[in-house]
């Protein structure tokens, strides 16, 4: 098992050079949609990674902390290593809890639901992009847990 930056380093030096040099050969050559894809990469690795149900030991007046604020309580419904370790369903409920979140915001912003149709739409209308996305938050978990099932050498903490 690795701690944070130990995933950070390897997601960013490793992972993410392979993975964006993967999906930009067998998947789409489109730039704009390697860069969605590689920016929710990024996002999943700082911010929504598997580790996020220990969000309650990150301080929250950081950067980290400021932008995992959305979930603090995330770590109240997830066990650590528990669903939030899954390859494919800790992905899924991260996001998930997200859009519960963001759909709620965007409701309580605009009572008449409008700007809440129109945020759906919008997804809607993007398909390529969310799924650019979602892929790049899901091969960043894939990333985080092919570490967490490496053996972990002796002597180092």
């Amino acid at each position: 098992m690795s701690n944070y930056a130990t995933h950070t380093r390897f997601n960013l030096t490793v992972a993410l050079p392979l993975c964006s040099a993967l999906f930009y050969l067998y998947i789409t050559d489109s730039l704009s949609h390697l860069l969605c894809f590689g920016a929710a990469f990024v996002w999943g690795t700082f911010f929504l990674n598997p580790d996020l149900d220990l969000v309650h030991q990150v301080k929250l007046f950081s950067l980290r902390g400021l932008l995992t604020a959305p979930l603090r309580w995330y770590p109240w419904l997830f066990k650590h290593r528990g669903l939030s370790h899954h390859f494919f369903l800790g992905t899924l409920s991260r996001v998930l809890c997200l859009g519960l979140i963001s759909s709620l915001a965007l409701y309580l912003v605009d009572h008449t639901g409008k700007l809440h149709r129109s945020f759906w739409i919008l997804c809607y209308a993007n398909k390529a992009y969310l799924a650019c996305g979602l892929g790049g938050l899901f091969l960043a978990d894939i990333a985080h847990l092919f570490q967490d099932i490496l053996p972990r050498k002796r002597g180092r903490r």
